[in-house]
């Protein structure tokens, strides 16, 4: 893997990094407001449907925490392999 690849593979987590910050924000906004006004039967349809839509950008946010652990993971063995092959090769 050259440098550059690497480069654009760290970019790539730091972008999905900030997609699940972003996530993170916007359910706990959510949140707030659906805990704000329990009371208000206009906001009992709408309750139920941003409450799913909370679950389900919880499960997105989940499974791209994992894609992230496991792309981290296999950079990281990558990088293992790399080095012996380095040293073995000083150019």
């Amino acid at each position: 893997m050259s440098a550059q690849e690497i480069a654009k593979f760290q970019q790539q987590l730091l972008d999905v990094r900030k997609v699940l910050k972003e996530l993170e924000d916007q359910r706990k906004m959510v949140q707030e407001k659906i805990e704000e006004h329990p009371d208000q039967a206009k906001w009992v349809d709408l309750m139920v449907v941003v409450k799913d839509a909370v679950e389900s950008t919880t499960m997105v946010e989940n499974i791209l925490e994992k894609l992230v652990e496991g792309l981290e993971k296999a950079h990281d063995d990558l990088q293992k392999m790399e080095q012996p092959a380095e040293k073995a090769d000083p150019q």
